[in-house]
Formats: structure tokens, C-alpha cells, sequence
């Protein structure tokens, strides 16, 4: 049956049906642990519980066509996949790596900002190198790069441009007041 995800068009209909099932079955499973989830990220996932021990474009494409549009964002910062449609838009919360589990991109922006948001609340007020810096850390990333740099100094720029965080005058990161 995992064979219909790489050559589909060889096998019939009912055989089809029953993968297409499995798939969404599995998607949704994934979904309920791994959400939010990079879409490509979520699709080799997908391949890999399915017992595909070469994940091929093709296949990751297969699977990625399946996805309801509905609980997909889409950002700058890459496509995100979240269990349910509203997810996105009510998710308060992160997770913390000790260890560098997910490729910087591999993390939704509001993952990244629900992080800020709450170090600033634990910390308090920070330069914005500081902040930065623990972002960082709690994504376990360890080691800068000009890549890693980069990315986290666009999460952060999109945190204040959108009021998840605020630059006071003197120049330190808050949250901003919801009066």
C-alpha cells in the first residue's frame, strides 16, 4: 500500500482510497504532537512513520498535496501546518530544546514570539541583543552562524512589528501594555 504514494497512478482506485485514509490518518496523528510543524519537515515525518526508508521529493509532495489549506499558515518565515484551522491564532506556547532539535526555520514564528513573550515576562525588560541571545538558547541553538543570526534577527524584527514585544525609549524590550 505505501507503494501508491510513490507511483499512484499505478494503482486502482479502492487501493487508493485505502492509502489516502492511512495517509490522513497518519498526518492528523502527527499533527496532534508535532503542531505546528514545518510542512516539509512534516511530510518527510509522514514518509518516515509510513516505513519509507528514502524520502523522495516525490513522495514529500504526495503528502504535502494532502494537507487541508485550511490549517496551513504561510509567512515569510515558511509554511506551518497546525491540527486545526483556529490553532494558529490561539497557540500561547513553545517548546524549549535543551539540544537543537529543529532547524531554525523549522519553527513557527509564533513559536518563536510566544518564547519572547515569556522571557520577557520571566526576565523582564532586555537589551535586544539579550533577548536575542536567549532566544537562542532556548531553542538550543548554541552555535551562531550568519544564517541563524539572520533568521532570529527577522523573528525578532517581526515580533515588534507586530506589538508581540515592544523597544521602549531607552532602548530595552518589554511587553507591551493590552490597556
Amino acid at each position: 500500500m505505501l507503494d501508491v504514494l510513490a507511483k499512484p497512478h499505478l494503482w486502482d482506485q479502492a487501493s487508493c482510497e485505502r492509502a489516502q485514509r492511512l495517509l490522513m490518518q497518519v498526518i492528523s496523528e502527527v499533527l496532534a504532537v508535532e503542531a505546528p510543524i514545518e510542512a516539509t519537515r512534516l511530510a518527510k515525518y509522514v514518509c518516515t512513520v509510513l516505513g519509507f526508508e528514502r524520502i523522495l521529493k516525490p513522495r514529500v509532495e504526495v503528502v504535502k498535496a494532502c494537507l487541508s489549506e485550511e490549517n496551513v499558515t504561510r509567512s515569510k518565515f515558511g509554511d506551518f501546518v497546525w491540527a486545526t484551522p483556529n490553532q494558529a491564532d490561539t497557540w500561547t506556547s513553545w517548546r524549549h530544546s535543551s539540544d537543537r532539535v529543529r532547524q531554525p526555520e523549522e519553527i513557527a514564528p509564533q513559536e518563536y514570539c510566544n518564547a519572547l513573550r515569556y522571557i520577557i515576562a520571566d526576565l523582564g525588560s532586555l537589551a535586544p541583543d539579550d533577548c536575542k541571545e536567549t532566544l537562542r538558547f532556548q531553542f538550543g541553538f548554541k552555535t551562531k552562524s550568519t544564517k541563524l543570526n539572520a533568521h532570529i534577527d527577522a523573528i525578532f524584527n517581526h515580533a515588534v512589528a507586530t506589538g508581540v514585544v515592544a523597544i521602549s525609549d531607552d532602548g530595552r524590550v518589554s511587553i507591551p501594555d493590552t490597556v
